[in-house]
């Protein structure tokens, strides 16, 4: 018989997934991630167009037609055939610092993506230590409305009667009533947070396997100079800069150049010719789009500090939240571990001696029940606080 039950928690355990299969999945389908991705391949391709050469201009004239009779040809004066081909010449490297600006845009975007996956990672996460702090919790409740119902039942058999007796059987009951609420709030929590767990897009009747014990990693070294947020608008500076030094370059002008052949009657002359077209700048354009550029910079820039003093207060305060829930979590373990346990085996075993114990066990239980679950939010926290700090660092952890 064990072994058959043995067996099928084997298969359980095998059909299961973890958190991290889970994140795994939603992140390869998560439509917003695909739909940004796209968008660096399009940044990409647009980093090849613009770092090209105008295209070519074929220009075909024929002059002085008789429309009347537009194959003759000893008409006066003299009818001409020409063929030309123009293109615009830059003098400067603008169209390889335009490539440059738009590929750093690109890799603006890569950081945005990546920082998306860590946001979505974050809210997975969230949502699977709220479903796994609402079992840890229902599991202690379970647990000491069995200790409290036996120790209720050792109240009924004492030999003991009066007021004190019976009024703490009142009373017991009162907190059986309110252990089976709360047991009922954290069922409802349980399948509250399932149901969230299966809206990111991956529907899987796979039980998620949650790891949720106290993480042991120190955090005080890490900082925001991974942040996947703080790399994506440093990267675009970047690129407004490189974009203000392609504005800056536009300041000398493309030249038009222009070669063609003209075919004239058999009485004329056959001949070359060779133009160039320059553009003057005469109406401030390029120096509005030099100021325009500039001011996108500084704003970009002083958002950057803006951003990089709010990810630091972020993360200082979530690593302040993960070491106060380590030593918390060490402290109340101590004390479960040490003394509340002997505590209550006392307060139960000393039932049948005096009133005073009668008062006391109905406290001593909730005592216990209150410390339990007190270590698991401190779990809670320190997990939650954990996941904070990959979001914001964008270091693995």
């Amino acid at each position: 018989m064990n072994k058959i039950v043995l067996a099928l928690i084997c298969a359980c355990v095998l059909n299961a997934q973890t958190l991290d299969d889970l994140i795994t999945k939603v992140l390869s389908q998560n439509p917003e991630i695909r739909a940004l991705e796209a968008q660096v391949k399009a940044a990409q391709e647009d980093a090849k167009i613009v770092g090209k050469l105008d295209n070519p201009q074929l220009d075909i004239q024929v002059t002085n037609i008789d429309f009347t009779n537009p194959a003759k040809r000893n008409i006066e004066p003299m009818q001409q055939i020409m063929v030309s081909v123009s293109q615009n010449v830059p003098l400067t490297a603008k169209l390889n610092m335009r490539e440059e600006a738009k590929k750093s845009g690109a890799e603006s975007l890569k950081h945005t993506v990546s920082q998306k996956k860590l946001d979505i990672e974050f809210a997975l996460k969230q949502s699977g230590y709220d479903l796994a702090k609402a079992k840890e919790t229902k599991k202690a409740y379970d647990k000491y409305l069995q200790t409290l119902k036996f120790a209720l039942e050792l109240l009924r058999a004492s030999n003991t009667v009066g007021n004190t007796a019976h009024n703490e059987l009142i009373r017991g009951e009162m907190e059986i009533a309110s252990f089976m609420r709360k047991i009922t709030d954290l069922e409802a929590e349980e399948r509250t947070q399932t149901r969230k767990l299966q809206s990111f897009g991956v529907n899987s009747d796979e039980e998620i396997q949650i790891r949720f014990d106290m993480p042991k990693i120190e955090v005080r070294t890490i900082t925001i100079e991974g942040s996947k947020e703080y790399a994506s608008l440093n990267t675009m500076v970047t690129s407004l800069g490189k974009e203000l030094k392609s504005e800056r370059l536009s300041l000398t002008p493309d030249v038009g150049v222009t070669l063609g052949y003209a075919s004239s009657d058999s009485a004329f002359r056959d001949y070359w010719f060779f133009g160039v077209s320059i553009p003057l700048l005469v109406y401030g354009k390029e120096e509005a789009a030099i100021g325009k550029k500039g001011y996108e910079l500084t704003a970009k820039i002083e958002e950057g500090e803006n951003l990089k003093n709010t990810l630091s207060y972020e993360l200082d305060s979530s690593k302040i939240k993960f070491e106060s829930a380590q030593k918390n979590y060490t402290l109340t373990d101590k004390i479960l571990k040490t003394q509340l346990s002997h505590l209550l085996e006392s307060a139960l075993a000393s039932l049948k001696t005096t009133d005073s114990s009668k008062v006391y066990v109905i406290s001593a239980i909730k005592d216990a029940l209150n410390l339990e679950v007190e270590l698991i939010d401190y779990k809670y926290d320190a997990n939650i606080a954990l996941a904070q700090i990959k979001k914001l660092s964008g270091e693995e952890l």
